[in-house]
């Protein structure tokens, strides 16, 4: 979990996908992103998680939020991953 004072952003296995996914999480303002980010999923057990634990602040969630019409906190993620000879897979989420 994160520090007192900072937001995390996460992933989490919810089946047995075990390639390699290349990352990008970024604030809606861009104020706050981390660089791209490869990570092997075979190393991740299925319900665990992955991410970045000590994303920003809540000031920055604030800011990047108020910077925003209407005032919704955005996150922009970016998923990619080599193509697998295997049936679709899904990616949902909620934050």
């Amino acid at each position: 979990m994160a520090d007192d004072g900072k937001a995390s952003v996460y992933l989490r296995k919810k089946d047995a996908y075990d390639g390699l996914m290349t990352f990008t999480f970024q604030l809606s303002n861009g104020n706050v992103r981390r660089s791209e980010v490869k990570k092997d999923f075979s190393e991740v057990n299925v319900g665990d998680m992955w991410g970045f634990f000590n994303f920003c602040s809540p000031d920055d969630l604030l800011y990047a939020a108020r910077a925003t019409e209407g005032g919704v906190l955005e996150l922009k993620v970016r998923l990619s991953a080599p193509k697998l000879n295997i049936a679709s897979q899904v990616v949902n989420g909620y934050a």
